[in-house]
């Protein structure tokens, strides 16, 4: 997983690679770690997980929770995980915080 996408703008180009509530899923729609060379589709902090070593993690991270609340209290990853997990979130709102948080 960690060569195949550059960035989480290149994995999040379908909507088929996105998911909430959980880390990542498999193809048969079980939850895996983002880790697992079966993951196919993954929430932001997932896709994050899977794409970087974890430095870039957490300048991911930082970067993603700054796009979405940019005086925001609480850790990156709390941020990310609530805007991700929002019922009401669409995906178009994940590409464009992707694309406006540049990762």
């Amino acid at each position: 997983m960690k060569t195949k996408y550059k960035s989480l703008q290149q994995l999040f180009r379908s909507e088929r690679r996105w998911c909430q509530g959980t880390d990542a899923k498999d193809v048969n729609g079980q939850d895996v770690d983002p880790s697992d060379d079966q993951a196919v589709c993954f929430c932001l902090g997932g896709g994050a997980f899977a794409l970087y070593d974890r430095e870039a993690y957490d300048e991911v991270m930082t970067k993603l929770a700054k796009a979405i609340k940019p005086k925001g209290k609480g850790s990156s990853e709390t941020i990310v995980i609530h805007y991700n997990d929002d019922p009401k979130r669409k995906f178009s709102e994940i590409q464009s915080l992707v694309r406006k948080a540049k990762v």
